[in-house]
């Protein structure tokens, strides 16, 4: 049905109404030409949509007219195309048959050529056997605008027109519409007639004559009924117009505009079907026996390459059907009854046909492309929404659980959202487990955590990318994260500050404030420095370190607290300090400060005694 046969490329001759065809020889070649411009995107620069062909045409001009190279012979007719067909021509109305010519005319066999002049070969149409009586000029051809013109000649601007073959299934049926034609002509006049004799009849000769003519239109259908139904299928749009004209009013009273747009619309979704049929394949082609075998053999890669051509050719098809559907919906559009009519069926077949299709073949993009094609026809896109979040859900599940890169699960997380959005709803009102998803995705984010000094700031992105992309759910995912991080933080002994400063770097992200389990920004900094102060055993760092841990909460975390007891003992050590003096109380707040603290003492008895002490130790 889609493969036509060589296109046929026509120019426009001297004086009105003057169309000539090129030689099959020069049609090749315009059409190479032409497929080449529409190979590169069909530019409008002038440089891009123009090309050259050179033509051989008669010398021997006398006055801007041409002599002729042969004697002139009677016009001929063009042959009938019904004619060429087996069966050969069915119509017998005069009009036609003077209008073509038939086996067993005079100009049927061979057509004679008219006095050749330089339009009439403008096309490369004649030869001639002696080059001296021909000479070669250059035409450029512009297929944008679809005209030529001679640079040799310098001559004036000349329309040139594409004429679409025929496909195999139209020329096989030109027989058969040539008869079904004849026969609408031959009833058609049988109407006209009656029609004229029912205004000269009286009552009851009318209504008889009425009541055959109902009878008469009734037997037509079936015939009528093949006949749309098979010009529909090969998308022979000539025969239609044709037979509607022959039929005129009658064609009103057999309803054949509106059975023909049923018929188109039946037509347009049987192929949109079909494009979306399962393709038949081998159920042992998963096997490993035949895997071992096509490495064996060398013949994995064609298999992939040849599975990649069918994709391809099947994405082709699946374009083209989407093409034809939309060109008959463009074209009816001012027929409301006829688009509420293809809006459900097409909805139907979407839903049924075309959604499962991208489902089985776990094909997140094209259940998106079915969606898209759903909205822009107008069609409810509510039921197609459950199976495309079904199989979005389970492709982003996949991804986490086969610890893929979080490239691969934001890519369908976006497809899961541009698929809600084209039905103006929610990725997460199209899911159905959501708390499912949600928590395959926390375990997925928990994963890519990375404390190391270089990883953190890439691991804190793309954590951060993730819960981004949750919108609605972002905060159940904070919940579901937090609680296995609070876990994991509690293991953390001897990193917990690194650990620490992922999630401050993660909460500076989210703009939302650390857990209350969890140190800050000072108490981190706090814990580093006594970690430093103590690998060294130096008092001044200890000092700093002591005091900087005192200005926090440092009994907040046990590892910090722990830490700050530690030190204070080591700097009583390196002091030699007594066990009974508060060291951090002797610190003060500055490290420069001496360590000392002054206590205030109450009552006469304790003054008294440390006046005795003072001056007793004074003099050494």
């Amino acid at each position: 049905y889609d493969t036509h046969e060589a296109a046929t490329w026509k120019y426009q001759g001297k004086g009105k109404g003057r169309v000539h065809d090129f030689s099959p020889e020069k049609c090749a070649e315009v059409e190479g030409l032409y497929q080449d411009w529409i190979s590169k995107g069909k530019p409008n620069n002038p440089k891009q949509r123009r090309y050259e062909i050179k033509i051989f045409v008669p010398n021997g001009r006398i006055g801007g007219r041409t002599e002729p190279l042969a004697p002139s012979r009677g016009p001929t007719r063009p042959q009938c195309k019904y004619e060429l067909a087996p069966s050969g021509c069915y119509r017998k109305n005069p009009e036609h048959r003077a209008q073509y010519s038939h086996k067993g005319d005079e100009d049927w066999e061979q057509e004679a050529p008219p006095v050749p002049t330089v339009s009439d070969v403008a096309g490369g149409s004649r030869k001639f056997s002696d080059e001296s009586e021909s000479e070669e000029q250059v035409y450029s051809l512009d297929f944008l605008l679809m005209t030529q013109v001679n640079l040799t000649r310098k001559g004036g601007m000349r329309n040139i027109n594409r004429v679409e073959g025929l496909t195999r299934a139209q020329r096989l049926t030109r027989g058969y519409f040539g008869q079904v034609l004849e026969f609408i002509t031959t009833v058609a006049t049988t109407f006209e007639k009656a029609e004229l004799e029912l205004r000269l009849l009286g009552d009851s000769e009318r209504k008889n004559m009425e009541e055959q003519m109902r009878k008469l239109h009734l037997a037509m259908e079936p015939a009528i009924d093949d006949f749309l139904r098979l010009a529909v299928k090969v998308r022979d749009v000539t025969v239609i117009d044709e037979a509607v004209a022959s039929l005129g009013e009658s064609a009103e009273t057999l309803g054949i505009s509106s059975h023909i747009k049923e018929l188109r619309l039946d037509d347009v979704l049987d192929g949109l079907r079909q494009a979306y049929s399962e393709r038949r394949t081998d159920s042992t082609l998963r096997q490993w026996p035949l895997l071992r075998m096509l490495v064996r053999q060398h013949l994995l890669t064609p298999r992939l390459a040849l599975e990649k051509t069918l994709k391809e050719l099947a994405a082709l098809r699946q374009r083209r059907e989407h093409m034809r559907c939309q060109a008959l919906k463009s074209e009816q559009a001012d027929d409301e009854a006829f688009t509420k009519q293809f809006r459900e069926k097409a909805g139907r077949l979407l839903s049924e046909v075309a959604m499962p299709w991208a489902v089985r073949r776990g094909r997140a993009e094209a259940a998106l492309e079915v969606v898209k094609t759903a909205s822009a026809w107008g069609c409810d896109p509510t039921p197609l929404l459950p199976d495309a979040g079904l199989l979005v859900q389970q492709l982003a599940i996949t991804a986490c659980k086969w610890n893929q890169p979080l490239k691969s699960v934001y890519e369908v997380l976006d497809i899961g959202a541009s698929i809600a959005r084209a039905a103006n709803m929610t990725f997460w009102d199209c899911c159905a487990n959501t708390d499912a998803l949600v928590a395959v995705l926390v375990e997925r984010a928990f994963n890519e955590v990375q404390v190391d000094s270089a990883l953190m700031p890439t691991s804190v992105k793309e954590v951060f990318t993730l819960r981004k992309r949750l919108d609605v759910q972002a905060e159940a995912f904070d919940v579901l994260f937090w609680e296995a991080f609070h876990k994991w933080y509690d293991e953390q002994t001897e990193a917990r500050g690194m650990v620490t400063e992922w999630a401050i770097a993660f909460c500076e992200q989210t703009k939302n404030p650390l857990p209350p389990w969890m140190m800050n920004k000072d108490q981190v900094e706090a814990l580093r420095q006594l970690q430093a102060a103590l690998a060294v055993s130096d008092e001044k760092g200890l000092r700093e370190a002591v005091i900087f841990a005192k200005q926090t909460d440092y009994k907040k975390d046990a590892e910090l607290g722990s830490l700050y007891d530690e030190a204070v003992g080591a700097l009583r050590k390196l002091k030699r300090l007594p066990a009974g003096w508060e060291v951090p109380a002797l610190l003060g707040d500055h490290p420069e400060d001496r360590m000392f603290a002054k206590a205030d003492l109450e009552g006469d008895m304790a003054r008294d005694l440390f006046q005795r002490l003072f001056n007793e130790t004074m003099a050494s």
